[in-house]
């Protein structure tokens, strides 16, 4: 079905339809609505131009009246679209807190962990100095440093691993640890453990300081390197999690600011992935809520489009929306790009939900037309959705069976561009 709602049906002779907005001053002159023909028809076609010349002249009051109607309907549905806005801006505003906080929370927690880890530090210089340890442990020291160094640990992520995993894991370490006479075998196995070290490489790692030690300091110069080595875990633990997370927050203020189009013009040439995956991500927070599984299926080939990005931020926002109504607590939702034609794209929103009902299925885009609550929805988001497509010249469709509901949005490579007013021209003198 094209998006379009059925607002009436007429068999009755000399039935008028065409551009109300001819008459209107002040009204964009753009058809509002199409006219399918169930029969074969005869058709009498005047010019527009020509016929609100001749409404004008001839009955003033009745299009005194139509602009009235016309001007008041597009006030009205101007206020319900600033609303809506406005809802959604707040939904978007609580996800995006929720999400924000998530990488604050594990950077605060993080830089207390890491002041911990200096102060450690700290002291185990100043045991070493108390100690009047010679230069071979601090020769280990370094050496410890220099394999930590050499190992990538200190740069590199680990892979996230098993719970049973991280316990063989420490087991092991503390039997190793244990089995050389040093202390602290739990606490070292448990940071150890999540790193990205090998088991075999601290085997290694002891034997190297045994063969540089004398006997009756070995253990000492071992439990040294140990103690050390847990500082330098630690500490490279703590800065990967506060580097990690100041990207996540990066990224999401980079994804909230290309969704609200707040450093650019409305008019531009985007990437419509880009506009996606920042719609995707500001909408994350109700997806997860949901148990929402995306799948993308990008068609990386696309050319970027003229377009109103911050518009077409709004219509993905509504049809991800629904969808996620449509799918209840559970489902995937698919998001597919591909060229419809030479001149034109298309995205496909796909949810695994109920479906549209055939009763339903031919008003969803009629302004005011909801199945949902008066506080859940006015009944302008698929009607938004639709102005928005139109306004760019495109076509929005919708194909629904129970278990899959498609919304394709076709958009040309070049949307119209925005007209400039009269009193932005200069003249040169």
């Amino acid at each position: 079905m094209e998006g379009v709602g059925r607002f009436g049906q007429t068999s009755q002779r000399g039935a008028y339809f065409g551009a109300w907005n001819a008459y209107v001053s002040g009204a964009a002159q753009r058809y509002e609505v199409s006219v399918r023909l169930t029969r074969e028809s005869e058709l009498f076609v005047l010019a527009a131009t020509d016929f609100a010349h001749f409404m004008k002249a001839q009955f003033p009051i009745a299009v005194h009246l139509i602009g009235g109607h016309v001007l008041g309907g597009m006030r009205q549905q101007q206020l319900l679209s600033q609303r809506l806005r406005l809802l959604g801006l707040g939904a978007i505003t609580a996800g995006l807190t929720h999400q924000l906080n998530n990488p604050a929370a594990a950077i605060d927690r993080a830089t207390a962990e890491l002041c911990d880890s200096v102060t450690a530090i700290r002291k185990h210089v100043d045991d070493l100095a108390a100690a009047q340890t010679g230069p071979e442990a601090i020769a280990i020291v370094h050496m410890v440093q220099q394999a930590v160094r050499d190992t990538g640990a200190g740069t590199e992520t680990p892979m996230p691993r098993a719970s049973l995993d991280i316990a063989d894991r420490e087991d092991a370490v503390c039997a190793l640890v244990e089995q050389r006479g040093l202390r602290d075998g739990p606490e070292f196995a448990a940071v150890f453990a999540e790193s990205a070290l090998e088991i075999e490489w601290l085997t290694i790692l002891l034997a190297r300081i045994a063969e540089r030690s004398a006997p009756d300091r070995c253990t000492t110069h071992q439990q040294h390197a140990l103690d050390w080595l847990r500082c330098l875990i630690r500490t490279d633990a703590c800065i990967s999690e506060v580097t990690n997370s100041s990207r996540r927050i990066s990224a999401l203020l980079t994804s909230a600011e290309r969704y609200s189009q707040m450093d650019r013009g409305d008019y531009q040439l985007a990437d419509v992935h880009d506009l996606l995956d920042s719609t995707l991500t500001v909408c994350a927070p109700q997806m997860q809520r949901a148990s929402i599984t995306v799948r993308r299926q990008w068609d990386l080939s696309l050319p970027k489009i003229h377009c109103y990005a911050g518009d077409l931020n709004q219509v993905w926002t509504n049809l991800f929306d629904n969808a996620v109504d449509a799918m209840g607590m559970s489902g995937t939702l698919t998001v597919r790009t591909a060229l419809a034609d030479d001149d034109r794209v298309a995205v496909t929103i796909a949810d695994d939900g109920d479906g549209i009902g055939d009763d339903i299925i031919e008003h969803i885009f009629a302004p005011f037309f909801t199945t949902k609550t008066a506080e859940r929805n006015a009944g302008l988001g698929l009607d938004l959705v639709w102005r928005i497509v139109q306004r760019h010249r495109g076509s929005v469709s919708v194909t629904s069976t129970p278990g899959r509901t498609e919304f394709t949005v076709t958009l040309p490579l070049q949307a119209p561009a925005p007209e400039i007013p009269l009193s932005c021209h200069r003249t040169a003198h």
